[in-house]
């Protein structure tokens, strides 16, 4: 049975294992270390800015979503969420966990009277989320774009 609930930094921080092959999965340029401010996040949560949310199978974090929740800058009136990452280990996906994990998260972010919820996805590797974003009501927004300064 999977259950889902929001979580510690420290409690998902015990899974870093889970954030290494995420990160693999996740960089298309090699060059980026897997380098995660744990102390910064770690405040963040002390803060109360940091959301952490879980699906767990056998008290096990199989998935996990990962934002920061903070005024926008442009309307400081207004709570925005601010999705970081999310992962869920790739033998469970396709199985709805994923959706019902957002969908738990979008409770959570209603009762904390969140009013604008922001999620960006890859476009490769089969992480394109698109379809499941769109299943859950969002819409696209914004396009970003990225390049490597370095030219390497």
């Amino acid at each position: 049975m999977t259950t889902y609930q929001r979580i510690s930094w420290d409690e998902l921080w015990a899974r870093k294992d889970l954030m290494v092959k995420h990160h693999h999965e996740l960089v298309l340029d090699p060059s980026i270390p897997f380098d995660l401010d744990h102390q910064k996040y770690r405040e963040l949560d002390e803060m109360k800015m940091l959301f952490c949310y879980a699906a767990k199978q056998d008290d096990v974090i199989v998935g996990y979503y990962v934002a920061m929740l903070a005024p926008s800058m442009m309307s400081r009136n207004t709570l925005f969420c601010y999705t970081d990452f999310f992962y869920l280990i790739p033998e469970l996906r396709g199985k709805t966990i994923g959706v019902r994990m957002f969908q738990k998260v979008e409770q959570e972010l209603n009762e904390l009277h969140v009013t604008h919820w922001l999620v960006s996805c890859k476009l490769h590797s089969g992480l394109d989320h698109s379809r499941m974003l769109k299943f859950l009501g969002m819409e696209m927004e914004e396009k970003v774009f990225i390049k490597n300064l370095k030219g390497e």
